[in-house]
């Protein structure tokens, strides 16, 4: 068995699982627990439906790209495992849902081991009960530490960083700011073995009316992790030094329907996933 990370570093649980939660903030609404009340229409917290029906009412679709982002997600999974990838990383996991990534992953091949990782704290403690499987781990960590979040899952054995990886940054991008993208990329290519594979979405302002993205702004300033809105421009230069797949950084339909699934078409929602042909 690989020696797991020790409790308060980068990797390792702050508390334990089965212990009450007694430092959360449950003040503010969480992009997590919007997001998952906007996938499934339950809500954990009235705060976080509040903040999801205002969403909805301002953004037509919002329901729908959340919804779209799930299936692209799936169909990359599943298109990566039979092409060979058995480790994938899903920073920013979110809530767990009716089919996880594990599961897509071993419906494939039942070897594939999957880390899921946030620093949300309602999203752990649901992650750990409801995620915590045979092939599994659930990590306490930011991606905004790519980098070293990658060596501590290599020096612990719960990913071999010498073999190709696929890393999800689906849903998580858009709450980081500007100052932390180019390392979390840079940790990529510089940790990544060649022909990993990195899949991410991102909402995009081309495909927003001035008041829909002041909306979303002014929603997320209420929340734990403000918003970073960009253009296509602006999400497409983060993929150098990754070769994108057919049909590049598009919206989500041209990727297809799964299970009769069909994304909005003229969706803000753009998704691309890239292999890293070469390190740093």
């Amino acid at each position: 068995m690989p020696s797991q990370p020790d409790a308060g570093s980068t990797t390792g649980r702050p508390y334990d699982n089965n212990r009450a939660v007694n430092a959360l903030c449950f003040s503010r609404p969480s992009a997590p627990r919007i997001d998952n009340y906007l996938l499934t229409g339950k809500a954990i917290y009235e705060l976080d439906q509040e903040a999801g029906d205002a969403l909805i009412a301002a953004v037509p679709g919002v329901r729908d790209m959340v919804r779209a982002r799930r299936a692209f997600v799936k169909r990359t999974v599943r298109r990566l495992a039979e092409n060979g990838i058995d480790q994938f990383v899903d920073f920013g996991c979110g809530m767990p849902s009716s089919e996880n990534v594990h599961q897509v992953a071993h419906a494939v091949n039942s070897n594939s081991r999957v880390i899921y990782i946030d620093h949300d704290p309602i999203v752990l403690q649901h992650a750990w009960a409801y995620l915590s499987y045979p092939g599994t781990e659930v990590v306490t960590a930011d991606v905004r530490d790519m980098r070293l979040v990658l060596a501590a899952l290599h020096e612990h054995g719960l990913l071999d960083l010498c073999r190709p990886a696929g890393v999800l940054l689906t849903g998580v991008l858009d709450f980081v700011a500007d100052t932390h993208l180019s390392a979390i990329f840079t940790g990529l290519r510089k940790s990544l073995a060649p022909r990993s594979h990195v899949a991410l979405t991102h909402i995009c302002t081309d495909k927003l009316l001035s008041a829909e993205i002041e909306t979303i702004t002014s929603i997320h300033t209420r929340t734990q992790t403000p918003i970073y809105l960009r253009d296509h421009n602006a999400i497409g230069s983060l993929l150098q030094g990754f070769d994108l797949d057919e049909p590049g950084l598009v919206e989500l339909y041209p990727w297809g329907p799964e299970e009769g699934v069909w994304p909005v078409k003229n969706s803000f929602l753009l998704g691309a996933t890239g292999t890293l042909t070469h390190v740093i």
